[in-house]
């Protein structure tokens, strides 16, 4: 297994033999559940690395590499997972401790920098508010990406950090989830993310290289919930770093209430179930084995495997270094979001 690990930030990722290389779970309210009850963060953790160890010829972007599952979820009635969408902002920012605490080492270890991605935004703390203040959250995420000495004695090396852009199909710029100030800017108030700041945002492209939005429609078949923030396609605009794909993405699958809960419950693996009903959540709970969902979700755990990836290719040593890479493998297919912004995909290099 390799060093470098890739933290995914989410709702708990579920025991699967595609997943073998989670090598680590953490709740960080100290509670014995650690799986989430939505397989959205299984779904997101195959994208970055599942390996073949199943009938589906499919494989992560980076397969096999080191993922840490990082959640603060609650757990749900029945006691055995953690209920989708329990994070509060005060949960996300223990997260973002977690990791930071996890790779910050004695001074003479030489820890090595680390990658880290979140699909969740809404009422995360990560921007900003409407006068430019940094939320709890974002200063939280500052520390966690800037290499600095921590603790006196103890080195941070920093970690690259991958966002979701969100799926309000808005600016992410100027949108405001719930408690009104901006969720996603990732540099300066009202300036978009040009430096390497070691923090990339990403959209969502559907397989003609469009941003999933506005006149290229929706997110298709297993989309997100519509509904409560509107979820109906990419957000976009200069606050959005890089895109990936991120519609109709096939990937790891499997939550429910037994069966993935525990280390020494059954694996699985196997392809989309016969009784799969993309179009309620609800129905997704307790199928096992591979399916498909849509959202910048998606996206995402495309930039962050990627990174990893070039990380350990080029022996990167800095969150920028990784994010200044991550910009030199993108490519420009001439498509523009709703803002008339280039559409940058990103790519892994040979």
């Amino acid at each position: 297994m390799r060093q470098r690990k890739v933290f995914i930030i989410d709702s708990g990722v579920a025991f699967h033999d595609d997943l073998a290389s989670v090598s680590q779970r953490v709740n960080v309210q100290g509670t014995p559940y650690e799986v989430g009850c939505y397989a959205h963060a299984t779904h997101v953790a195959g994208i970055v690395g599942a390996t073949f160890a199943n009938s589906q010829n499919r494989a992560g972007i980076y397969a096999g590499v080191n993922m840490v599952s990082v959640t603060g979820g609650r757990a749900s009635g029945s006691n055995t997972c953690l209920a989708y969408g329990s994070m509060t902002a005060a949960d996300v920012g223990d997260a973002i401790d977690s990791v930071r605490y996890s790779i910050t080492a004695w001074f003479s270890l030489n820890p090595q920098v680390q990658i880290a991605t979140m699909s969740m935004n809404a009422e995360t703390g990560l921007g900003f508010s409407p006068t430019g203040v940094a939320q709890t959250n974002r200063t939280k995420l500052e520390r966690l990406v800037t290499p600095a000495w921590d603790f006196s004695w103890y080195w941070n090396p920093g970690a690259f950090f991958v966002q979701s852009a969100g799926n309000q199909n808005s600016d992410a710029c100027s949108l405001n989830v719930l408690n009104g100030s901006p969720a996603y800017k990732t540099s300066a108030y009202a300036t978009s993310t040009s430096s390497d700041d070691g923090i990339m945002v990403v959209g969502a492209i559907n397989s003609d290289g469009d941003a999933v939005s506005g006149n290229y429609g929706p997110f298709a078949n297993a989309r997100p919930t519509m509904g409560l923030y509107g979820e109906v396609g990419s957000n976009y605009g200069p606050c959005v770093d890089i895109w990936a794909p991120g519609n109709d993405i096939y990937s790891t699958w499997g939550s429910g209430l037994f069966n993935t809960t525990s280390q020494n419950a059954p694996g699985y693996s196997g392809g989309q179930p016969s009784n799969y009903v993309p179009s309620t959540s609800e129905d997704w709970q307790s199928y096992p084995g591979w399916a498909w969902l849509s959202g910048t979700s998606m996206a995402a755990p495309h930039v962050a495997a990627a990174a990893a990836y070039m990380a350990d290719k080029y022996g990167l040593t800095s969150p920028a270094a990784i994010e200044a890479a991550v910009r030199q493998h993108w490519a420009d297919y001439g498509k523009l979001d709703p803002l008339n912004q280039s559409i940058k995909v990103v790519y892994l290099p040979d």
